[in-house]
């Protein structure tokens, strides 16, 4: 049996985030099965992992069991989105942990079985929350075994099934459950403002954008029109090889954030790159504006600020949009300075920006 540790740290140049090593496996071609254990689930966590191009295929083609814990952090969105993928793919099933006992549900195990036999086991501490599998810094380990070799997971099939009466559907109940959990934590954030000793961070719902650096680098682009879908930006090599640092085509995600003014942030986009042997580009989808044509007159403009590794916020600016002239202005100056070929792509800081664009909200 092959074994790895890993500690997810967002900060590291090598972060092994949690959602990373189970897409991975979801896209290895031989895995049929995806069995998972969370203690906690958000709709941000599971939209970033269940959204994914690459799980929405295993999804269409493998088969899913997911047992979802309920004692806290839980909330109805999360829920929601569950039985709409229930409702939507034929082979994925869900349930709900409840059971009124003593201590809190709490483990996290992914298990994947492959058409030869073999399986994976991931078990560690991230729940299926936007911390958990991306943002928090967490452990976790996974076993490969060979084909052939025997696995024993014998305890937790027999813990399943002395409790299977506290195995629950998603409905109007369980819904109901879950926005206790959200009252709860209403009221919590009150106590802890005057007793902060008393409340356990494990049960707050960890969401916040990883801290900035304060003086990160930052991506300055010219966007090519590239076809109807303009937003799925196209950009060379280069810019992918020295900013977004992204392996192609791989289990790798860029997860981007669209920063909408300077209190509002987007939801969170998890993005595979793709790389295109057409024209030996890589192709990255920014949602921001994917509803708007592409300029007749200008070409917009795209400015990214590194957070983590391989986390970004950005904006993505139109002709007459606020800063579109001084980051045109900066383009043109500095043009000679291009990354690799295509149009104008700069990597400067946001020390640098900030002096030009005194309003960049980034």
């Amino acid at each position: 049996m092959q074994y790895n540790f890993y500690i997810q740290d967002p900060h590291s140049q090598n972060p092994h985030y949690l959602i990373e090593a189970i897409i991975d496996q979801l896209i290895f071609p031989e895995t049929i099965l995806w069995r998972g254990i969370f203690a906690f689930a958000s709709r941000p966590g599971i939209g970033g992992l269940l959204d994914d191009p690459d799980v929405r295929r295993f999804l269409q083609r493998g088969s899913t069991d997911l047992i979802i814990g309920i004692d806290a952090i839980t909330d109805p969105a999360a829920l929601e989105k569950l039985k709409e993928l229930e409702n939507e793919y034929e082979n994925f099933k869900v349930k709900i942990f409840y059971k009124r006992m003593e201590g809190v549900f709490h483990p996290k195990i992914v298990h994947f079985i492959r058409n030869d036999g073999t399986q994976v086991i991931i078990v560690g501490s991230g729940n299926l929350t936007h911390g958990g599998l991306k943002n928090n810094i967490e452990a976790y380990s996974v076993f490969i075994s060979e084909p052939g070799e025997e696995v024993d997971l014998g305890d937790m099939e027999r813990f399943l099934e002395i409790h299977s009466d506290s195995l629950k559907e998603i409905n109007d109940e369980i819904i109901e459950l879950a926005r206790q959990n959200r009252i709860i934590r209403r009221k919590r954030k009150i106590i802890e403002e005057v007793e902060p000793e008393e409340i356990s961070e494990e049960e707050k719902e960890e969401i916040e954008i990883i801290p900035v650096e304060e003086n990160s680098k930052m991506l300055v682009a010219e966007v090519p029109k590239a076809g109807d879908r303009w937003t799925q930006i196209h950009f060379n090599v280069d810019v992918n090889r020295q900013f977004f640092k992204v392996q192609p085509n791989s289990s790798e995600r860029a997860y981007l954030f669209e920063k909408i003014s300077p209190t509002k942030i987007g939801q969170e986009e998890v993005r595979p790159v793709v790389f295109s042997r057409r024209n030996r580009n890589i192709k990255i989808e920014f949602a921001a504006k994917r509803d708007k044509p592409y300029p007749s007159d200008s070409r917009p403009i795209l400015v990214v600020r590194e957070i983590g590794t391989r986390i970004f916020h950005y904006v993505l600016l139109m002709p007459r949009d606020e800063g579109y002239d001084e980051m045109d202005n900066f383009l043109q100056t500095h043009r000679l300075k291009s990354i690799g070929r295509g149009v104008i792509r700069l990597i400067t800081t946001y020390d640098n920006i900030i002096h030009i664009w005194q309003n960049c909200y980034l």
